[in-house]
């Protein structure tokens, strides 16, 4: 049984060298035997999974053989799981599903959002290209949602429904990979149900994707997602990011409301995964507070933390670009 670490993480927001707000983390890692070795909050509460379910739904498709019957490539099954920010790689894999399973984006009942790639954000505003669900960054997930109602011969019209018969194939999925019931299924931002699990249940979950036997659904999501990282994200993105630097030994997904999780294969304790939740919900104390514990635990060597230190860009900047403060995460008692 590996020892238990109990500790206070906090997210400062410095304006000068004072504190002008925080942000709790509630955290926890743990073993491929399931022990917890860091936790910090209340790791038993349920949160709503949001993005960190991604993986999971598209491990439900490819347990249908989903992929298989499609001829669906590594790339094309990594954008499945993505929150991707829409930027041309991502707009032309997904047209690519589309096409072999016979649909348009005009099937996509994910809604519209402006996209975080700046290039098509600008061109949407001008008109240059026309709106889209394809442009929210859930139309990878969707677009593999209908490749298995395709599958499995199910009307797509209307599957945002969550009486709609596919969501019954992905939630038992869910619950067999979680081990439980969650709370509930919640409705997400793109209208999918998304399920409240507790950071120890969605711990457990990530340890899964990354032990998973080859071959297996979960194995196959894991690879898919190393091999093409920036289709999780994006080229500015920290879970592709975070992917890339730890080059196939990581798989590693956030969602909205300040939602992380990870799994990595480590030198001091083997394969471990971390689930973390910003308590306010507010995503700037997401990834310094990751970087940290992991760093702290010794997890993430000094070259690692810096680099990935550097990528988020912990200094914080006004409109003429005048250093006003900075990020910084505390592990206390």
């Amino acid at each position: 049984m590996a020892s238990k670490m109990i500790k206070n993480v906090v997210c400062s927001v410095m304006r000068g060298s004072t504190e002008e707000s925080q942000h709790q983390i509630h955290c926890v890692i743990i073993n491929k035997n399931h022990d917890i070795l860091f936790q910090s909050g209340d790791i038993k509460q349920d949160y709503c999974l949001r993005s960190t379910l991604k993986p999971f739904q598209s491990a439900a498709s490819i347990n249908l053989g989903t992929h298989t019957k499609y001829n669906f490539s590594d790339k094309e099954i990594s954008i499945t799981c993505a929150s991707h920010h829409c930027e041309d790689q991502h707009i032309n894999t997904i047209r690519s599903i589309l096409k072999k399973i016979n649909l348009s984006e005009q099937d996509l009942e994910c809604g519209f959002h402006f996209p975080f790639d700046k290039k098509n954000k600008t061109k949407l505003h001008s008109q240059q290209i026309n709106k889209s669900n394809i442009y929210n960054n859930c139309s990878g997930k969707h677009a593999g949602l209908l490749a298995m109602m395709q599958h499995l011969n199910i009307p797509t019209k209307n599957y945002i429904n969550h009486t709609h018969p596919i969501h019954q194939y992905i939630n038992d999925y869910i619950i067999n990979i979680a081990g439980e019931h969650p709370v509930e299924f919640a409705v997400d931002g793109c209208s999918l149900p998304t399920p409240y699990f507790s950071l120890y249940t969605l711990a457990k979950m990530y340890i899964q994707l990354i032990v998973a036997p080859p071959t297996s659904p979960l194995s196959t999501v894991y690879n898919s997602m190393v091999q093409y990282p920036e289709l999780v994200s994006g080229t500015k993105g920290f879970d592709s990011y975070f992917m890339k630097l730890f080059d196939g030994r990581a798989v590693c997904k956030g969602g909205a409301e300040g939602m992380q999780s990870l799994a990595i294969k480590t030198k001091n304790h083997g394969y471990i995964s971390l689930a973390l939740k910003v308590l306010d919900g507010n995503h700037r104390g997401n990834y310094i507070s990751c970087v940290t514990i992991l760093y702290y635990l010794n997890i993430i060597n000094d070259e690692e933390y810096s680099s990935l230190l550097d990528f988020i860009n912990v200094n914080q900047y006004n409109f003429n670009q005048i250093k006003t403060g900075q990020l910084v995460c505390n592990i206390v008692d």
